[in-house]
């Protein structure tokens, strides 16, 4: 029967742990924003450092080191928990950390001599975070691979823990021989080797999920204003158009322009030019109903999508942009910027719309014309003349 012994294994998971740390500092450093990773990393770093003390703690035979490298390995298990709180936006448990740190420790230093009872506070220790982290993964029933892979592998590892518990109790009460103890307890520490990699291999998987959604956010969101950007308003349009004709519900489309924009960038510069984009994108979303769709299509131009809104409810709604948006200059540095927006709108069902771009096509004419006849003002294409810029009562 081949039995590993002890130094050998503290080997092992040094150089586990040191490739945990490298790869989750490759992740940190690669995208720093990303603050689990930074955790993830100290947590995989402390296991190292953990081990470096064991292995040094066993030719000397000191307890101390020896209570002490558990020490930091519950420390690595701790932020291990902490890094899963971080990554799901929850309160970060620093003080359960101290408060469970500091408790092991006062037990450990209790029964130092006690090597049965060294190993259950080793074991419970150690799995009391997991355990947490284990709450924390499953609380809202998250059905991500990443997710279940973390969690079923911190789940074996306490289960090998407990294993390695019994080999060491069994051997103590003389119920197992001290082969069969050193063949169990050597696979149970294999076994948390391996359980190890299996449930930081989930988190980079939750990492991964996490990170394509940001970059998808990113493809779909203009940067500027926090809007919809126009590859967004297009896949979003030409669905809503395509339901429009369906079902035969209304849909209108707004298109907006600030007017003079290029006279603000040339007086003000173009951060207040980028101030009142932003100013305008705040100022339209807090007037809009829930459904509609607001998006910066480019430049200075936005597109405004009304589901269920017909021509004459998405007059209404350009009336009250048109006039809302006069009466609300920019403060600018100790000044106000006077701003006007224009408006062209346009409505399905419409002879001759076939996608979303012609009902875009149809909007961008009626702006055209409300620039025209002197901006600060909608024009609608299915009406002939356009509508004044009125302050509603």
């Amino acid at each position: 029967m081949m039995v590993v012994d002890l130094l050998t294994i503290y080997i092992v998971v040094l150089l586990n742990a040191t490739t945990l740390t490298i790869i989750w500092f490759a992740i940190w450093r690669s995208y720093p924003g990303f603050h689990a990773a930074r955790i993830w990393t100290f947590s995989a770093g402390n296991l190292a450092l953990g081990g470096v003390v064991l292995l040094a703690a066993e030719p000397l035979r000191s307890q101390t080191l020896t209570i002490g490298g558990n020490a930091v390995i519950l420390l690595g298990y701790c932020l291990s928990w902490v890094g899963v709180c971080r990554f799901l936006g929850r309160r970060e448990p620093w003080r359960e950390t101290a408060a469970l740190i500091i408790v092991s420790v006062a037990l450990l230093y209790l029964f130092q001599e006690n090597r049965t009872a060294r190993n259950l506070i080793y074991a419970v220790g150690q799995s009391l975070p997991l355990l947490f982290a284990i709450v924390e993964l499953r609380r809202g029933g998250r059905p991500a691979a990443g997710f279940a892979m973390a969690s079923w592998g911190m789940t074996s590892n306490i289960a090998a823990r407990f294993t390695c518990f019994g080999a060491v109790a069994a051997n103590a009460n003389g119920a197992a021989t001290f082969e069969t103890y050193s063949a169990v307890y050597t696979a149970g520490i294999l076994a948390q080797i391996f359980t190890a990699m299996v449930w930081n291999f989930g988190y980079v998987m939750m990492a991964i999920d996490r990170l394509r959604g940001e970059l998808l956010d990113m493809a779909l969101v203009d940067e500027l204003t926090g809007l919809a950007n126009r590859r967004a308003f297009q896949e979003r349009g030409s669905a809503a158009l395509v339901q429009s004709v369906t079902t035969g519900d209304p849909l209108a489309l707004l298109v907006v322009d600030l007017d003079n924009f290029k006279q603000i960038n040339d007086e003000y510069g173009h951060a207040a030019g980028d101030a009142s984009l932003g100013h305008f994108a705040r100022h339209a979303a807090s007037r809009l109903p829930s459904q509609a769709l607001l998006a910066r299509t480019g430049g200075d131009e936005f597109c405004l999508l009304l589901p269920g809104m017909d021509i004459e409810g998405a007059a209404a709604t350009a009336e009250i942009l048109v006039a809302s948006f006069r009466s609300a200059p920019l403060a600018w540095r100790g000044q106000a910027i006077q701003l006007t927006i224009s408006i062209g709108l346009a409505a399905v069902p419409a002879p001759g719309i076939a996608d979303i771009g012609g009902l875009i096509d149809r909007a961008d004419g009626a702006l055209y014309d409300a620039k025209r006849r002197g901006r600060d003002r909608y024009a609608a294409a299915q009406l002939e003349e356009p509508g004044p810029a009125e302050i509603l009562d």
